[in-house]
């Protein structure tokens, strides 16, 4: 294997407008007064859906490329595919080994055709003290994105950038929910006005009901509190009290209800965007619903993901690769269904077993043994 580079580190001057303008938009975003359409829960469930399934890949791979592709590199990727759309790691082989950087930063340059071998890309590393640059050629890298433009092959497009109104709903939906919620919540207690306290017959302050009142909420700490009733109008009489006895009433956060159908409409159209069926985060869905919904995930996009990466991988790390996922319980109840069928119509346990793994392939030997099989 041949990678050409050339270690560039960074040497650009912090200081400036520009440098002004970063820092008070970190600032910004810190302190929640900027919105991000990818910062919302339903993406997060698609991102962290596709992370997840990748990062259980067996990586079928020599020995010596297997650290390589590590749970955490393949989570990694699933997550950037999703957002921001596109993923780059620079390939090290130094210390007698291959290992993939990742890349928060790239410029694609060179070329004048969508032919990438002719590319070269500058990227930058970052690390807890600063950041290093590489100028690479394409085979110096592992680049997949989740899709792109005819007329820019070099911008990976997420589905956020390709479904942008939606995520501009979801998020909009989410932040007026979160502005309704923050709203302060307060139980008011209508009280009589509070005055200067008269004097007894024997000279002596009396103590006024709402000053008693206030003292006793005071020191309820959260604990019921027995005060005075107000049907005997304070001493003067029924006439004189108040319609109602002392009642406390909640006022907080109470947004309209077709706000919350917005945002799980929301939801579910962002999950959809994502390739991800709606019903994996409905809280109301059987059982046979969510094994048919992960099925359509894994045949829908995690497989066409997975060989996109393993042709990425095997071209530029020159030998081959694959990505094989276990089957999911679904599919193993199936095909011994199927393999039961066929024993009970004559044949023999172990060509009724293979006849179910070339209907329902996985290439999993391990997970299904003959000894599940019933005889006849």
């Amino acid at each position: 294997m041949s990678w050409w580079r050339r270690r560039k580190p960074e040497t650009r001057a912090q200081g400036g407008d520009f440098y002004t303008a970063v820092l008070r938009t970190i600032e910004a975003e810190a302190a929640t007064k900027t919105a991000d359409s990818a910062a919302t829960a339903a993406v997060e469930a698609a991102a962290g859906l596709l992370g997840r399934e990748l990062a259980q890949a067996r990586v079928k791979a020599p020995e010596w490329l297997a650290s390589a592709l590590s749970p955490v590199v393949l989570r990694q990727i699933g997550r950037e595919l999703v957002t921001p759309g596109a993923t780059l790691w620079r390939i090290d082989t130094t210390a007698g080994r291959v290992r993939l950087h990742p890349c928060g930063q790239w410029d694609w340059n060179g070329g004048h055709s969508a032919d990438r071998d002719t590319w070269t890309v500058s990227v930058t590393e970052s690390g807890p003290a600063g950041t290093v640059a590489y100028l690479l050629a394409d085979s110096g890298v592992v680049y997949v994105d989740w899709s792109h433009r005819a007329m820019t092959p070099w911008a990976g497009l997420g589905p956020l950038d390709r479904a942008a109104i939606t995520a501009r709903l979801a998020a909009n939906a989410e932040r007026s929910l979160s502005h309704d919620m923050a709203a302060n919540v307060a139980y008011p207690l209508p009280v009589p006005a509070a005055g200067a306290a008269a004097g007894d017959d024997d000279g002596e302050p009396a103590v006024d009901p709402a000053d008693q009142l206030a003292a006793d909420l005071a020191a309820a700490a959260g604990k019921t509190v027995i005060v005075e009733t107000t049907s005997d109008g304070f001493g003067e009489g029924g006439a004189a009290a108040p319609r109602r006895d002392w009642e406390t009433v909640r006022h907080g956060p109470s947004p309209p209800i077709a706000n919350a159908e917005i945002a799980r409409d929301a939801f579910a159209r962002t999950l959809a965007a994502c390739g991800v069926p709606p019903a994996l985060f409905m809280p109301n869905a059987d059982g046979t619903a969510l094994q048919h919904s992960m099925r359509r995930y894994r045949l829908n996009v995690v497989e066409p993901v997975a060989r996109i990466l393993e042709a990425e991988l095997t071209a530029k790390l020159e030998t081959s690769i694959s990505l094989k996922f276990d089957p999911l319980m679904a599919d193993l109840q199936v095909r011994a269904q199927a393999a039961e069928r066929l024993t009970k119509m004559g044949m023999s346990p172990a060509l009724a077993l293979e006849v179910a793994r070339l209907v329902f392939p996985d290439d999993d030997t391990a997970a299904f043994d003959t000894a599940d099989v019933p005889t006849i």
